[in-house]
């Protein structure tokens, strides 16, 4: 098994790096960013558990952005309340296979998946929110027809 390192990942706009935080079975990182508290940092979750003979092996990601609310007012005393987490955007995406399936069947999935979410999702440069059907179900919520 590799060591863990850092992982250095664009969020649309800029690089962000992640911190290892944890590495397993369930490894995770996190980013460190300024002035942001724990909990509402973006970070990555990759599980990989022991799987049984003849059971299927699943291979899960996962990745997180959690939104702070934004806080208004301060009480007479001036204090102001740090910000909660107001919602979590999140992908999830499982990778299955069988004990049998072989490294070039593996990558050659992960090129699939890569290539959908690259080309179809982002395009080649920028978001792309009007002209895929899987864009548009993901950036407004309206189903292909």
């Amino acid at each position: 098994m590799g060591t863990i390192s850092n992982l250095t990942i664009n969020d649309g706009t800029s690089a962000l790096t992640l911190i290892p935080k944890k590495s397993g079975e369930v490894s995770m990182w996190v980013a460190q960013t300024a002035n942001v508290p724990l909990r509402a940092q973006r970070n990555v979750k990759l599980v990989t558990p022991e799987q049984k003979a003849g059971a299927l092996q699943k291979v899960r990601l996962r990745v997180e952005m959690p939104i702070l609310e934004t806080v208004s007012g301060t009480s007479s005393a001036g204090y102001t309340a740090p910000p909660k987490v107001a919602h979590v955007p999140a992908c999830d995406c499982t990778f299955i296979f069988s004990e049998r399936a072989t490294e070039a069947e593996r990558t050659a999935l992960y090129c699939l998946v890569q290539s959908t979410l690259s080309q179809y999702l982002l395009g080649t440069a920028t978001v792309n929110t009007s002209t895929t059907q899987i864009g548009e179900a993901i950036y407004k919520g309206i189903a292909p027809y």
